[in-house]
């Protein structure tokens, strides 16, 4: 399993920042594609999506900030598509 250390955020205050494990390990669940396949789907990507948000509050605000920006820029190269004209 591959293993990858970053720095955690400095407290400020009485803040406590906690150290954590984030394991991505097991593969992602077959759907039944019924006709609640999309609303099951949503849910799960959603629920993933939101335990990762959480637990990058660990993280430097300027980590998190290039990391935003390092996503972005990776999500948009992949749909590069021309502006329509208008008129």
């Amino acid at each position: 399993m591959k293993t990858v250390y970053l720095f955690k955020a400095q407290p400020i205050g009485d803040q406590k920042i906690e150290s954590m494990t984030l394991i991505i390990d097991a593969e992602l669940p077959r759907l039944k594609y019924d006709a609640d396949w999309r609303e099951h789907a949503t849910r799960l990507f959603d629920a993933d999506a939101q335990t990762l948000v959480d637990a990058l509050h660990s993280l430097p605000g300027g980590t998190l900030d290039r990391v935003l920006v390092k996503l972005l820029a990776e999500k948009v190269s992949q749909h590069i598509v021309p502006w329509e004209k208008r008129g």
